[in-house]
């Protein structure tokens, strides 16, 4: 595409008129003046430099993300915009945050792709919070039961040993027959306190 300036008679006062055309080439340019009634001779016709995009265009491609040199002409800049909201280019805090989650963005990705990447990602970050929170209580119910198991079987070794140590004492006396007995009965005990403890913690 180019803008051309074009010198015609019209056909409908005989005067002359100077009109521009954004056309494809000069031959475009010029038919469309001889389609509003222009009589054009091929030597009047002068190619102007594009039109400089302007502010309020270079804004409002800055909010659909779009990169353009500074240099870039109006009628390049306009279509870049139409492609964008035509196409649904996703916006500069759709990437800021994707890119913050941790997501890749696919080459030629729309908005409401990435939308939906992020939403998912968003789900997967909560449901592995979750997991993570549930793991944790579960970890400290198992420290919490071994620990009042191992009292447990600790108070069992306890009085075992004091079995034992009572029947030593009134073995070792020699008055009283019941001392082997608890000696027997304290070392019973205190192989169940083993076998159990074993049996609970592995």
């Amino acid at each position: 595409m180019g803008r051309f300036l074009i010198k015609g008679i019209s056909k409908a006062t005989g005067r002359t008129q100077v009109q521009i055309y954004d056309a494809l080439d000069k031959e475009h340019a010029i038919m469309m003046a001889a389609s509003e009634g222009l009589v054009v001779e091929a030597n009047t016709i002068e190619s102007l430099p594009d039109e400089p995009a302007t502010v309020n265009q270079i804004e409002y491609a800055k909010k659909l993300g779009i990169k353009a040199a500074t240099t870039i002409s109006k009628k390049e800049l306009s279509d870049m915009i139409t492609k964008a909201e035509d196409e649904d280019w996703p916006r500069p805090a759709q990437t800021k945050k994707a890119k913050r989650l941790g997501i890749k963005l696919p080459k030629n990705i729309t908005g409401d792709e990435l939308d939906d990447l992020i939403f998912d990602r968003e789900n997967e970050m909560k449901d592995e919070k979750e997991r993570r929170r549930e793991e944790n209580e579960d970890r400290k119910y198992k420290v919490q039961t071994i620990e009042k198991t191992g009292k447990k079987y600790k108070g069992f070794v306890f009085i075992s040993c004091l079995m034992m140590f009572g029947g030593i004492i009134l073995a070792a006396q020699g008055k009283n027959p019941g001392g082997i007995l608890l000696i027997f009965f304290g070392l019973f005990f205190l192989i169940l306190a083993k076998l159990g403890a074993w049996w609970s913690h592995g």
